[in-house]
């Protein structure tokens, strides 16, 4: 039972391995979608910014899924966007919401 436990638990992990590196490198190879700053070398100035139907914060993604297909359905409904662009966004929708 034990070894089973472990088995899984490896296997669980290692799928969230796979998730976080296809997340990095979605980021790593993207740009801001509104000023166009690459990920490159600082690919954690990039955000995904969802526009509807979210499901889950892709960030936070260890404690919802284990599973890559999710997320990269949860990205498809995102754009990415460097961290000043999002809250601009943010503030803007802020704005409409409010008048």
């Amino acid at each position: 039972l034990v070894l089973i436990l472990y088995d899984f638990s490896f296997k669980k992990e290692n799928l969230k391995r796979k998730i976080s590196v296809y997340v990095l490198d979605y980021k790593i190879n993207g740009k801001c979608y509104d000023c166009g700053v690459r990920g490159g070398k600082h690919p954690e100035v990039l955000e995904l910014d969802h526009l509807g139907d979210k499901k889950f914060n892709v960030s936070e993604y260890r404690s919802v899924t284990s599973s890559i297909d999710k997320v990269k359905e949860e990205i498809k409904k995102c754009h990415l966007v460097c961290a000043n662009c999002h809250r601009i966004r943010t503030a803007k929708r802020k704005v409409k919401m409010s008048a």
